[in-house]
């Protein structure tokens, strides 16, 4: 009996003049660990769409973890630009601000991510952090008291607080 190979599909072929092909092209990238070469794809993407949304995010987020901040912050605020109601899209434009050592802006993007989902735990731990950076120290200890309330298992808020609480006065 012969094996049976699977049957290739034209939804399985590449097309380089569609954005989802190249954003799919790399996520898969992504999930190889290849991240210069998904980088590459939603360039490419973003050629054919300046607005597509996963690419936007995706290198924004990609762009962070390289510490070019300045690109993730671009690139995070096109996509904000666009009205999009992700609560994530705005805690990770928000991060990236923070990084940039902008905390009034940072604090901005995080307001707007708990309007738009009150019980995000990670939103609370950043809003937190922003205002440490800003020197608020009582209200950044009300915002990673309430990241552990939603999620008691958020370790870096629970560091930060006992931190906080550490530090002189």
């Amino acid at each position: 009996m012969k094996a049976c190979r699977p049957a290739r599909f034209a939804s399985n072929a590449f097309s380089p003049s569609y954005v989802d092909a190249w954003c799919n092209k790399g996520v898969s990238f992504l999930h190889a660990g290849r991240e210069a070469r998904a980088i590459e794809c939603f360039t490419a993407a973003l050629k054919l769409d300046p607005n597509a949304e996963l690419a936007l995010m995706t290198l924004g987020i990609l762009h962070a973890r390289r510490g070019a901040m300045k690109d993730a912050v671009d690139l995070l605020s096109h996509a904000a630009s666009e009205d999009r109601d992700y609560a994530t899209l705005w805690l990770n434009l928000g991060t990236a601000l923070l990084e940039s050592k902008d905390p009034d802006k940072a604090l901005q993007c995080f307001n707007v991510a708990l309007g738009r989902r009150p019980e995000f735990a990670e939103a609370w731990l950043q809003k937190g952090r922003a205002l440490l950076a800003a020197g608020k120290a009582d209200e950044a200890e009300f915002c990673l008291e309430r990241a552990l309330r939603i999620r008691p298992s958020l370790a870096a808020a629970r560091e930060e607080l006992d931190a906080l609480r550490e530090a002189p006065p």
